[in-house]
């Protein structure tokens, strides 16, 4: 079900259509609360882990930024 009619990706970094549908979830809804939460890969991507970003549906892991625990000293600080 869409409440907005826009694509998954025009969500993306664009804070006023997510408050957009946000808003009209909770018309269409009415619970009791709203928790705002997109997406935990661009901190993934931005740790080296290749993130496929579809247009239509949500963003999913490629590969991860290691294969191996033993690879985790190769990860870069993020500053």
């Amino acid at each position: 079900m869409r409440v907005i009619s826009v694509k998954i990706s025009s969500l993306r970094g664009n804070g006023d259509l997510i408050a957009k549908a946000q808003i009209e979830s909770y018309k269409y809804f009415k619970y009791d609360i709203i928790r705002i939460f997109t997406d935990l890969y661009q901190q993934a991507e931005a740790m080296g882990a290749t993130v496929y970003y579809p247009e239509d549906e949500t963003a999913y892991l490629q590969a991860p930024a290691i294969k191996d625990l033993s690879e985790i000293d190769r990860l870069e600080q993020l500053t």
